[in-house]
């Protein structure tokens, strides 16, 4: 049903939607809680019907891919680090 609406009237609704949330996280960033996950949510429900809105999701999404990956890595030389040494005589004094 949605879809079946002409294109000005959903990117309406979606605006509707979207601006309100996305005003919310501005004012929830300097609070304790989630600011940027209530404004990345209510920008992704703007993307739906926007493209330079899509752009951005895009945007953010790689960079977060990034940071995983990033995470991932270091998480993997961490505990390489704390692995114990077998069969490896340790220097006694």
């Amino acid at each position: 049903m949605y879809k079946k609406l002409p294109k000005m009237v959903r990117q309406l609704i979606v605006l509707i939607i979207g601006v309100p949330i996305i005003s919310l996280g501005v004012i929830l960033l300097p609070l304790p809680g989630p600011g940027w996950l209530v404004i990345l949510s209510g920008l992704y429900i703007i993307s739906r019907e926007f493209a330079w809105a899509r752009k951005y999701i895009d945007i953010i999404e790689a960079k977060l891919r990034q940071l995983a990956a990033k995470i991932k890595d270091k998480q993997s030389e961490l505990k390489e680090r704390e692995k114990p040494d077998s069969g490896k005589p340790k220097n006694s004094r």
